[in-house]
C-alpha cells in the first residue's frame, strides 16, 4: 500500500487546474491547450470531462478550450473574463 500512498501524494503534489480550461494537468496551461493543432476560434462544450478525453483520443475536434457543463455554467453565470477571454 506504501506505493499507491506515495503515488497519490506525488500527484497530489503536482497535478493542478489549467487556468485556460480548468483541466488536470501537471503544467499551466495544460497540454490541450498548449497544443500547436488547436483552433482559436472553436470552443466545443462537453457534459463530462471523458467526453473530452473521447474527443481527443478519436482526434474529431480540436477547438481550444473544452468546457465541461459545469464550468459552462459559471462561464456563462461569470462571463467570459473567468476563462481569460476578452473577444
Amino acid at each position: 500500500m506504501e506505493p499507491l500512498g506515495e503515488a497519490l501524494a506525488e500527484a497530489a503534489e503536482k497535478v493542478r487546474d489549467c487556468s485556460n480550461c480548468g483541466s488536470l494537468d501537471t503544467v499551466d496551461p495544460c497540454a490541450l491547450c498548449t497544443a500547436p493543432e488547436r483552433d482559436d476560434g472553436l470552443i466545443c462544450v462537453v457534459s463530462e470531462v471523458g467526453d473530452v478525453w473521447a474527443l481527443e483520443r478519436a482526434g474529431a475536434f480540436r477547438a481550444a478550450i473544452m468546457f465541461s457543463a459545469a464550468c459552462f455554467r459559471r462561464w456563462t453565470a461569470c462571463g467570459p473574463k473567468i476563462c481569460g477571454l476578452t473577444n
